[in-house]
């Protein structure tokens, strides 16, 4: 164990946000009900955020309304005038057990365009008893003039393979093309239960590899 002493300190549990919120957004008016048994497909849930100014936000956090069966929440931001290709738009907030509420770096913030519409992504696992979730979301803002960066999330991802039956460590690519120079904040590999590695790998224009996450 070491010397006790070395111990970082006990962590502290928030009952409630974990952020300073500005406005907060449900996923819909009533509760949506969770079947006690067997699989669910996503469900979508499209909320006009109401906003008649452009706003920056400078943390987001989602909180699941039904805990036990909530196995992710993913909110994608769809401003007004933009045709998006693959995803449902581009991802702001996003809840699994155990993830934290994002803030981002000072000089930075993730732009909401007045007239944006959100659609919430739910995934629910059954767990034996029937549920009402109503899962929501919350921001904190930022002025304008505080903002040097914008911040927003891009994927790597793939959608069109198919695991042979009785098939150990079948291997599984995506790649995603930078156009322009970035700072990369983090990553998030995300397999629900059937991923047991993964790799992340930065290839640079002159053919360098460096290797980010494994």
């Amino acid at each position: 164990e070491g010397d006790a002493k070395d111990l970082p300190a006990k962590r502290e549990y928030v009952d409630g946000w974990q952020i300073k919120t500005d406005q907060v957004w449900y996923m819909a008016e009533k509760p949506f009900h969770v079947k006690a048994e067997g699989t669910m497909p996503y469900e979508h849930f499209v909320v006009d955020l109401g906003l008649t100014e452009d706003r920056w936000v400078k943390a987001v956090e989602c909180r699941p309304g039904a805990r036990s069966v909530v196995h992710h929440i993913l909110v994608f931001l769809q401003e007004p005038g933009v045709i998006y290709a693959g995803m449902p738009g581009d991802l702001v907030a996003a809840y699994a057990p155990g993830f934290p509420p994002v803030s981002v770096p000072d000089r930075m913030a993730i732009r909401m365009k007045k007239g944006s519409k959100v659609i919430f992504q739910m995934h629910y696992t059954a767990d034996g008893r029937e549920h009402e979730d109503r899962s929501f979301f919350g921001v904190q803002y930022t002025e304008p003039e505080n903002v040097d960066y914008r911040v927003y999330v891009t994927n790597a991802i793939n959608f069109t393979f198919t695991i042979p039956a009785n098939t150990d460590d079948f291997p599984v690519s995506a790649t995603r093309k930078i156009n322009k120079d970035c700072l990369l904040l983090g990553m998030n590999p995300h397999m629900h239960q059937r991923g047991k590695a993964y790799t992340f790998e930065a290839i640079y224009p002159d053919g360098k590899k460096e290797l980010l996450l494994d």
